[in-house]
């Protein structure tokens, strides 16, 4: 399954409770890293992580977009680039997604 579709399968299935909303942004979080590091495979380069970053940073915001038009707009649309800046681990590559 395709990481926007996964999202997508998580964030319809989430019920509009506070409760499970964070839930489901959480096992969204960990979905997206997960398909990150099957996609980085251990790589220190760069140009690897900064194109993966950004790869996911876009599939983010098209869920978003299309979440929000089904009604169910729980997430915002830059939500995983902030993360990314609010993260010590990955604060670096924050200024390249």
């Amino acid at each position: 399954m395709f990481l926007d579709d996964e999202l997508l399968e998580i964030g319809r299935n989430a019920k509009m409770t506070e409760e499970s909303i964070k839930k489901a942004i959480d096992k969204m979080i960990k979905t997206v890293f997960n398909n990150l590091s099957d996609r980085i495979n251990g790589s220190l380069d760069a140009n690897v992580m900064i194109s993966n970053f950004k790869r996911v940073n876009n599939t983010w915001k098209m869920v978003a977009d299309s979440l929000k038009k089904e009604g169910r707009g729980f997430i915002r649309r830059d939500g995983f680039q902030d993360y990314i800046k609010a993260s010590e681990e990955f604060k670096s590559l924050g200024k390249f997604i």
